[in-house]
């Protein structure tokens, strides 16, 4: 019996020693480079090549992207010329090159010289930088910009057409304004600061989506899971998710707001002098207002009603909160 403990106590004395040494190396090898390959290693950019453009050779009066696996950039710049640049891990094949085309005045910049983007089903990745005179990127006719996998930074765009997207990376917006603006993210997150839009579309699966100091004239925001922050005015917005949640922060102008979710919450705040008239619905989610007012079954009213509300929810709760410091 004694020897059988013994054995025992002896087992489990090298097995303790041998996960601690595991670990060890583990930790120091950032767990035998999983967690590196989980969390997706940045390319060093040890290529580079860069085509120029001369607006005043041939007129630029719109500018669409299509880009494959990797980060793209547009971006204002000083002088005259505009100046577009692919890096790439690697050397890069005269057909694996970008192609930079004008037709009608838009100037087209794709992933390589191929119908389809074979090149990033081999693995290549690319990062492309556009940098654009300010006179040009900000009276543009159309804006479009597509990234298949990689993240998109846009700051300055002004046209009256505009379109971003990317299925798996994040949109980062800057001072971008357009008559007819869609944004389209499958996880990606979308980030938009300063901006005006007539017409706004965006939509997202799980991506996070958060708009400040946005000036939207009809606004239509789409997600399943992502949250949702907005920022600024609108007249008409509507909203539609499942389980993410909605916090709208309207400054001012908003005549018809239609929110709806399965079971995220959904937050409206609103200026202190605001009146509307709210129609609520859920099965087991409740409704508050933290303005005064009069309610029925169903309704709120309060002031005289001016904006018209709309909640829908099957468990999420619904609110109607003032705005702070007002």
């Amino acid at each position: 019996m004694k020897k059988r403990w013994f054995f025992a106590g002896a087992a489990g004395l090298l097995a303790a020693l041998f996960l601690g040494c595991v670990l060890a190396v583990g930790r120091s090898t950032q767990w035998f480079g999983l967690e590196l390959l989980a969390q997706g290693a940045s390319p060093q950019w040890t290529f580079e090549r860069q085509v120029t453009w001369d607006p005043e050779l041939s007129s630029v009066e719109g500018l669409r992207i299509f880009w494959g696996d990797g980060p793209v950039s547009v971006v204002p710049c000083e002088g005259t010329m505009i100046t577009v640049t692919e890096y790439a891990d690697r050397p890069l094949e005269k057909e694996e090159c970008l192609e930079l085309t004008s037709s009608g005045g838009v100037l087209k910049i794709q992933w390589d010289h191929s119908l389809l983007p074979l090149s990033m089903f081999q693995g290549l990745k690319k990062r492309l930088e556009v940098k654009v005179p300010p006179a040009i990127l900000s009276q543009l006719e159309v804006f479009s910009c597509g990234s298949a996998s990689g993240k998109v930074d846009v700051t300055g765009v002004t046209a009256q057409e505009v379109e971003v997207a990317s299925s798996a990376g994040d949109l980062y917006l800057l001072s971008l304004q357009g008559e007819k603006v869609r944004l389209s993210t499958v996880s990606g997150e979308v980030q938009w600061t300063q901006g005006r839009a007539e017409e706004l579309s965006l939509t997202t699966t799980s991506g996070q989506v958060r708009l400040s100091q946005v000036q939207a004239g009809v606004c239509g925001l789409s997600t399943v899971t992502g949250e949702v922050h907005f920022q600024g005015s609108g007249r008409e917005l509507s909203v539609n998710t499942i389980s993410g949640q909605v916090y709208l922060d309207v400054t001012g102008g908003l005549e018809e707001a239609d929110l709806r979710s399965v079971s995220g919450g959904l937050s409206l705040t609103l200026p202190e002098q605001a009146a509307f008239q709210a129609a609520y619905s859920s099965m087991s989610g409740r409704f508050r207002s933290e303005f005064p007012g009069t309610e029925e079954e169903g309704t709120f009213l309060c002031r005289t009603g001016g904006a018209s509300l709309r909640f829908t929810t099957t468990s999420g709760n619904m609110a109607v909160h003032r705005q702070k410091g007002a």
